[in-house]
C-alpha cells in the first residue's frame, strides 16, 4: 500500500473526511524531492496552482500526516517545524546555525556505537535522532 492510500485509510479509521484539499497537499508532501520542509514553504508550493487551498489546512494536513505515521517533525533550532517523509531511510542531520543548510548524513560507525550504548545500559530506544549544530563550509568560506 503507498502512503497515500495509507493516509486515506488513517483519516477513514478516525473519521476524517476526505477532501480534495487534504489529497493535493498530502500527494505534494509525499512525493517531495526536498526532504525537510516547513509548512509555509509547502503553502507557497501550493498556492499558487491551488489557490483554494488555504493555509490552516497546509497545517492541518501536516499534523494527520505525522499522527499517521507518515511525517516526522524537526525543529532545528528554528521557530518552525519542519517536516519530512517517514519513508525515508533512517539519517542524521548537521544543520548550519547561519543559513539554515541540512544536510543528512548517514553514518553505520554511530548507529553501532548508539546500539552498543543501549545495550550496556539495558536502555530500548524507540526513537532516536541525531542534530549536529554549526557552520556549513560554504559560510564558512564567505559564500552565503
Amino acid at each position: 500500500m503507498n502512503s497515500l492510500a495509507k493516509f486515506n485509510e488513517y483519516l477513514d479509521k478516525r473519521g476524517f473526511h476526505k477532501t480534495k484539499q487534504r489529497d493535493l497537499i498530502a500527494a505534494h508532501f509525499l512525493n517531495l524531492k526536498k526532504r525537510h520542509i516547513s509548512a509555509e514553504e509547502l503553502y507557497f508550493n501550493l498556492v499558487n496552482k491551488y489557490p483554494f487551498i488555504g493555509r490552516v489546512t497546509v497545517y492541518r494536513t501536516l499534523k494527520l500526516l505525522t499522527d499517521a505515521g507518515l511525517a516526522e517533525e524537526s525543529q532545528f533550532g528554528e521557530n518552525h517545524l519542519h517536516y519530512e517523509s517517514t519513508s525515508n531511510l533512517h539519517h542524521d542531520h548537521f544543520v548550519c546555525t547561519n543559513c539554515g543548510e541540512i544536510i543528512e548524513f548517514k553514518s553505520l560507525t554511530i548507529e553501532k556505537q548508539q546500539e552498543d550504548l543501549a545495550k550496556k545500559h539495558n536502555f530500548d530506544v524507540h526513537l532516536h535522532r541525531l542534530e549536529i549544530f554549526g557552520t556549513c563550509e560554504k559560510c564558512k568560506k564567505g559564500e552565503k
